[in-house]
C-alpha cells in the first residue's frame, strides 16, 4: 500500500510540475480515491495542489478550477454502484483545511497574479459546497467573497459566487449574526458595482437579487422592543446610497435587468422611510 501511496504522490507531482494537463486530471481522480477513502495523504495531495497556485504561470490558474473536479460528485468512478465509499464527509473537511490557508495567502500575498489564483481556488471551492457545510461559517468567508466579486471576471463563478452569499451572507447578517461594519459596507458597494457596471448581465441581475434580499428580510423581520438591530441600523444608513445608484441599473440596455433594479429599488425605498 505504501508503494502505491508513493507512486500516487509522484504522479501528482510530476503533473503539477510539468503542466501536463490530462496527467494533471488523473492526478485530480487519485487526490479524489484518497481524499473519499480518509487517506491522510489525501491532504499531502491537497497541498501539493495549493502549492502550484504560488506561481504566476498561467497554467495555475487550470489547478485552482481543479478544486470544482474534486469537490463535483463523481459519475463515472466512485459511485455508489460500484461499491466506493461517497461519504461528503471529506467535502466538509476541504473547507477547514483549504479555506484558512487561502485567505492567508490572499490576505498576504503581494502579486496579484498569485493573488488572484487563490481567489479563484477559493471561490471553486465555496461555490462547489453544499450549503449546509458553509452556512453557519458566513464571517469566515465574507472578506474572501467580497475580495472575489471585486477581482473575479468570469460571469458564470461570479454569479455562482452571488447565490452563495444570497442562501448565507444575507440571512446571517439579517439574523443578527457578528459581520463587521466595514465588510457589510463593503459587500454593498461591491454589490452596487457589480449591478451597474458588470458586462454580463447575469452577473447584473443576480446582484440587484442579492442586494434586494438585504432590504426585503430587514424590513419583513420584527424590530425587537428596544429598538433597530445592529444589521437594521448599518442597513438603514446606507439606504439613502442605495436608492441614489440604484438609478442607473433602471437605465439598463436589458429589460430583464431594468425589471430587478425597479423591485430592489423599491424594497430599498421602503427601508430608508
Amino acid at each position: 500500500m505504501a508503494d502505491c501511496t508513493n507512486i500516487v504522490r509522484q504522479l501528482v507531482i510530476y503533473a503539477l510540475e510539468s503542466n501536463i494537463q490530462h496527467t494533471q486530471q488523473i492526478s485530480i481522480v487519485k487526490t479524489i480515491a484518497a481524499l473519499v477513502n480518509k487517506s491522510n495523504d489525501g491532504w499531502e495531495l491537497i497541498d501539493l495542489h495549493m502549492a502550484q497556485l504560488n506561481t504566476e504561470d498561467p497554467f495555475a490558474y487550470h489547478i485552482a478550477t481543479s478544486f470544482t473536479t474534486i469537490l463535483q460528485e463523481d459519475e463515472l468512478i466512485l459511485t455508489k454502484a460500484s461499491f466506493a465509499n461517497t461519504s461528503a464527509l471529506y467535502k466538509q473537511r476541504i473547507f477547514y483545511h483549504c479555506i484558512p490557508k487561502l485567505m492567508h495567502r490572499i490576505e498576504t500575498s503581494s502579486s496579484g497574479g498569485i493573488q488572484f489564483n487563490h481567489l479563484c481556488a477559493f471561490s471553486y471551492i465555496i461555490t462547489h459546497l453544499p450549503i449546509s457545510i458553509i452556512s453557519s461559517e458566513s464571517r469566515k468567508i465574507i472578506a474572501g467573497i467580497i475580495m472575489s466579486l471585486q477581482f473575479l471576471s468570469d460571469a458564470t463563478l461570479v454569479t455562482s459566487l452571488l447565490r452563495v452569499t444570497q442562501q448565507i451572507v444575507v440571512p446571517s447578517a439579517i439574523n443578527n449574526e457578528i459581520i463587521p461594519a466595514d465588510h457589510f459596507r463593503a459587500l454593498i458597494d461591491t454589490l452596487l458595482n457589480l449591478s451597474s457596471g458588470h458586462p454580463a448581465s447575469i452577473v447584473r441581475v443576480a446582484a440587484l437579487k442579492c442586494l434586494g434580499s438585504f432590504a426585503a428580510g430587514t424590513t419583513s423581520s420584527t424590530p425587537p422592543a428596544s429598538g433597530l438591530t445592529q444589521p437594521q441600523l448599518l442597513l438603514q444608513s446606507v439606504s439613502k446610497q442605495v436608492v441614489k445608484q440604484l438609478v442607473i441599473a433602471l437605465d439598463d440596455k436589458k429589460r430583464h435587468v431594468r425589471k430587478e433594479a425597479v423591485a430592489c429599488r423599491a424594497r430599498w425605498f421602503a427601508l430608508a422611510g
